[in-house]
């Protein structure tokens, strides 16, 4: 599998980018007024040959929170722009990225496992997830690791 994009989704948020497999890159998405950036992201991937987009499959909860609609938005753009960019969006559930990478703790301290699990497999990334706040691009990390080892 040649370029793959793996988007961690919510208020704040993170994208990697794997190539054949390997972990090239790791950012922050570009959030204004509270939305996920649709020119920033087209550009990120623009240019580029892609074979695939992931991103976690979210969903409506009944709590009616903040992070849970700003879930939503940013997942519709990126609906929109995997498809002007002509590329496939594949959604993997949190539990079944989860279980490939190797998360076995819940809420917070799941946040903290994602970045000590990066840290130990990718220590030239170890750096891009030092601080708590980092724990978005340690799961955009992990949703693609997760996501390459089911295909």
């Amino acid at each position: 599998m040649g370029r793959v994009y793996a988007i961690d989704l919510g208020v704040t948020g993170a994208i990697a980018t794997f190539d054949s497999g390997h972990l090239m890159a790791v950012d922050d998405l570009v959030i204004t007024g509270g939305a996920l950036c649709a020119d920033w992201l087209t550009n990120y991937m623009a240019g580029v040959q892609r074979d695939t987009i992931v991103c976690e499959s979210v969903h409506a909860m009944p709590t009616g929170t903040k992070a849970n609609f700003s879930m939503g938005l940013q997942l519709g753009v990126v609906i929109g722009v995997a498809g002007a960019l002509d590329t496939p969006l594949s959604r993997i559930l949190p539990r079944e990225w989860k279980k490939r990478v190797g998360i076995t703790k819940v809420g917070r301290e799941s946040k903290d496992q994602a970045r000590q699990i990066v840290t130990q497999q990718f220590p030239g990334f170890a750096p891009h997830v030092v601080r708590v706040k980092d724990h978005n691009r340690a799961e955009a990390i992990l949703i693609g690791v997760g996501f390459l080892q089911n295909g």
